[in-house]
């Protein structure tokens, strides 16, 4: 099975922002830049503040809640526009024993065997090589060949994590 895709930057950075704020780490900071913003507003109205700087408690939950996002995009905009690979169309092509995968300036295969699990999204198929390490396929490059895909990738002893039907 042969699927060709070409990853576009705001694919990319949709994808940092949802591969980031997945972690249950990122998530615990959101809220509590959140909590920090709620609870500071008031201690301004107050004549005896608890808190002994509520402009610091302030900064933080702006900070987090809004100037941390603004980085992680501009950082996410900058590596795509750094990688010439992630520009390419990628061409991907599904055999039994491996996954040929080619780009205008890369070839390389990955043995079923090495693949560390494949995921899939809302948006994507998700080859992960490793923890951190992942090939992105849109599913509308894969189109009807989706279920032929999970059905191939499930025959394979690979860890999988597919969406629920």
């Amino acid at each position: 099975m042969k699927i060709e895709t070409q990853i576009e930057s705001k694919d990319f950075i949709k994808f940092t922002f949802k591969l980031i704020y997945r972690k249950l780490f990122f998530k615990a900071l959101m809220i509590f830049g959140i909590f920090a913003i709620i609870t500071s507003i008031p201690q301004f109205f107050m004549e005896h503040s608890f808190a002994s700087d509520p402009y610091a408690e302030l900064f933080v939950g702006l900070f987090i809640v809004f100037i941390l996002p603004v980085f992680i995009y501009f950082n996410a905009k900058k590596n795509y526009e750094t990688n010439k690979t992630l520009q390419e169309k990628v061409n991907y092509e599904f055999l039994e024993e491996k996954i040929l995968i080619s780009g205008e300036s890369f070839n390389s295969e990955i043995s079923w065997d090495k693949i560390y699990r494949i995921e899939e999204s809302e948006e994507w198929i998700l080859i992960f090589q490793n923890r951190q390490t992942a090939n992105i396929i849109l599913k509308s490059c894969i189109g009807e060949n989706l279920n032929p895909l999970k059905t191939l990738i499930s025959s394979k002893n690979v860890k999988t994590k597919f969406k629920k039907k």
